[in-house]
């Protein structure tokens, strides 16, 4: 096969940065243009936010203008525009979470630690976006305050991916250059995958979740929605508290692809059962293209915990940081999101203890695989199924938690085996292609707890290779 050598993607803050110093564009600019894609409801920009901040946004849009031309800007990111999910705390802003019940909460006295760096390095939050009331869905829809559809098909109405479903769909339009979305069973790697970006998973405990809204505080963690592999990893170490100079020059480092092993499921494994055609024929273009040039993919028994079960641990979390509303509010949550609880309700103690020790068995499994083969990471479809339409799943509760376990299925499995993990789109992203015909195909690529550097450092390299797999 003749594989061309492929171009790194150029980092869409780095070009920003360089702008803004240069004057070729102003804080004030970025920020119009983004309202104006936030606030274009032919476009599903308005849908993909439950609050925008339109009056502080230009304001603080101004103020960096201003700071910079006396030379004073907070740093050289100071005015790019990004977004928040609703389960950030943002100063003065209510954190709804995607519900009603919370809509009149006192608003946050402070943001968010993972937000506070980048308003104090002068980035602006256009706003809040949309997501699945309380995250507890891989699907994105949210009764309450409606549902951005997908970039793919977007005339059909097609699922964002969720829960992080405002955050990828207001990344792609260019509704802020990156989004905030949090990870507890594929949140951000799913609708990223669904609207052609990288979505990064961290390693848990890698930031700081305080003033996060949690969901199963074992298994959250906190990760961006971006336009490539280099503005996620700017963007995490932002969220780290990087200083941005820092962050801006902390690019991951190539790796020889010929110096690259990954395991990759069998063919009866759990994670390649039931793909879509467009899924399967884009997943094994992708291991030719990679295997041409030199990257040494081993089939493996990968341990693969089974949402239908293993998920039992992460919603008998969910359960009890929900038990008291639902107690009293229950009547007041989104139905798709009320049965899954109450589903969660009737998961025992002994049921999550024993999901816990059987859960630190699969993690030194899959270490010890990984060593045995001196194999660096995994590889596998990010979702199984390319976004069917909404209305489908709406109709009828059976397709929808069929539909949802299919959309968690894979992502959840690093969430369970305690990974960094991110979803790498097949051919152009959304940002530079932005046609609705391009099937969204993405694949997962995961490594140990705390090799978020290693995962970066792959994830760059395979980038460019992967970007010529149109699906």
């Amino acid at each position: 096969m003749n594989i061309r050598t492929p171009q790194a993607r150029a980092s869409i803050l780095h070009t920003l940065a360089q702008k803004l110093d240069n004057g070729e564009t102003t804080a004030t600019a970025l920020t119009t243009n983004a309202l104006t894609m936030a606030q274009d409801t032919d476009r599903e920009g308005a849908r993909a936010f439950i609050q925008i901040a339109a009056k502080r946004a230009m304001a603080e849009a101004e103020r960096v203008d201003a700071l910079r031309r006396q030379g004073r800007a907070p740093s050289p990111l100071a005015g790019v525009p990004f977004t928040v999910k609703d389960l950030f705390d943002v100063a003065g802003e209510v954190t709804r979470a995607g519900s009603r019940i919370l809509a009149s909460a006192p608003a946050a006295k402070k943001d968010a630690a993972t937000v506070a760096p980048l308003r104090a390095a002068g980035l602006v939050c256009l706003g809040r976006t949309n997501m699945t009331e309380f995250a507890y869905s891989g699907v994105g829809i949210n009764s309450h305050y409606g549902t951005p559809a997908a970039l793919y098909k977007r005339r059909e109405k097609r699922i964002p991916g969720g829960s992080s479903s405002g955050a990828a769909v207001a990344t792609a339009l260019g509704a802020g250059v990156f989004g905030l979305g949090t990870d507890t069973g594929g949140s951000c790697r799913i609708p990223a995958a669904f609207n052609r970006l990288i979505g990064l998973k961290p390693s848990h405990g890698m930031l700081d979740m305080t003033g996060v809204f949690p969901l199963a505080p074992s298994f959250d963690v906190a990760g961006p929605l971006a336009p490539t592999v280099h503005d996620a990893a700017i963007v995490f170490h932002l969220m780290r508290g990087v200083p941005v100079r820092e962050a801006l020059c902390a690019l991951p480092r190539p790796v020889a692809l010929s110096q690259l092993a990954l395991l990759v499921p069998k063919a009866e494994a759990l994670a390649l059962q039931d793909l879509d055609e467009a899924v399967a024929r884009g997943f094994e273009r992708a291991l030719s293209h990679l295997s041409a040039a030199g990257v040494r993919l081993i089939e493996a028994d990968l341990p693969q915990p089974d949402i239908r079960e293993c998920g039992a641990l992460s919603a008998w979390e969910a359960w009890h940081v929900h038990e008291r509303m639902m107690t009293d509010h229950a009547d007041q949550y989104d139905p798709l999101v009320r049965w899954r609880l109450l589903a969660a309700a009737r998961v025992t103690a002994e049921e999550a203890t024993a999901l816990k020790h059987l859960r630190q068995e699969m993690i030194q499994a899959f270490l010890a695989l990984l060593h045995n083969h001196e194999a660096q990471g995994c590889l596998m479809p990010t979702v199984p199924i390319l976004p069917p339409p909404i209305d489908g799943l709406l109709a009828d509760n059976a397709v929808y938690a069929r539909v949802n376990l299919l959309c968690l299925r894979n992502t959840f499995m690093g969430n369970f085996l305690d990974v960094c993990a991110i979803a790498l789109p097949l051919g152009p992203t959304a940002r530079e292609e932005p046609s609705d015909a391009i099937a969204p195909v993405s694949l997962m690529l995961m490594a140990p707890k705390g090799e978020d550097p290693a995962l970066l450092s792959m994830a760059a390299s395979l980038e460019p290779l992967l970007a010529q797999c149109i699906p």
